[in-house]
């Protein structure tokens, strides 16, 4: 559910590596990240502007994205010369970025390709929904699969593009869509067959979790990982303990993406 606008003081920052050109951060699953639409204050862009407004020599720039929902490594450049260098960079699709998910089902192989073509889907009322078809540009996504369960299976995914909502498109349309993805998959909360226990996923099972990229000013090769995030964690965990799979009918079903 959308929350109001928020003191970005009160907005956590989980840095995973900073210098003076750059500042990685494990995003949290939920923040937006640059203000848009009704997240003008509660954004990670307006934390960091907060984080750096004593120091005169640091200005924070958007250089890539992740989805609200989606958790994990991400890198904004501190100042402009980084800022061109690294958005060139995302542009020639050099920085190297490795994707961890949850999906329902079990794919049919170990590793598999999707390369198909992404644009709008006109017969959504969801403006920035994505689907694939025949007039969209082109996409490809990598995929192993990491473990597997009767009703889910983890599986690692490397975007050789950078389509909007790539993974979460493919995976559906390859028929094991990202659980608890309310777009592309089942807009239900997950939890578990126990007692009434409340759900632990209320969002997509998609983790940005490593990031490989060349410093845009050492040039030195870098490669950030960011740790699992507990909702996801806990959920295999409890998979892992033999516990099934249930949807949840929540309040919070459907109104996020």
């Amino acid at each position: 559910e959308d929350l109001p606008d928020q003191d970005p003081a009160a907005i956590a920052v989980e840095v995973l590596f900073e210098d003076d050109d750059i500042v990685v951060v494990n995003k949290q699953a939920g923040l937006v990240v640059h203000p848009t639409g009704r997240h003008v204050y509660d954004t990670l862009m307006n934390a960091l502007h907060l984080r750096y407004r004593d120091n005169p020599e640091a200005s924070p720039h958007v250089v890539h994205r992740l989805d609200r929902m989606t958790s994990g490594v991400l890198v904004v450049a501190k100042r402009e010369a980084s800022k061109k260098i690294l958005q060139d960079a995302f542009e020639a699709r050099e920085p190297e970025k490795v994707y961890h998910a949850l999906v329902e089902g079990e794919p049919n192989e170990e590793t598999f390709d999707v390369e198909q073509p992404i644009g709008s889907d006109e017969a959504s009322a969801i403006r920035l929904k994505m689907c694939v078809r025949a007039d969209g540009a082109f996409a490809r996504t990598r995929f192993r699969v990491l473990e597997r369960f009767d009703d889910l299976s983890v599986v690692e995914a490397t975007l050789e593009t950078g389509r909007q909502h790539q993974i979460r498109v493919h995976l559906s349309w390859a028929g094991w869509p990202v659980l608890a993805d309310p777009l592309y998959g089942n807009p239900h909360s997950i939890g578990f067959e126990s007692n009434g226990e409340a759900p632990t996923l209320r969002r997509q099972a998609l983790h940005a979790g490593e990031l490989s990229l060349t410093h845009p000013r050492t040039r030195e090769a870098l490669t950030f990982r960011a740790p699992w995030p507990s909702d996801m964690q806990k959920l295999l965990d409890g998979r892992r303990s033999g516990r099934l799979l249930k949807q949840m009918d929540d309040e919070q079903s459907g109104r996020w993406s």
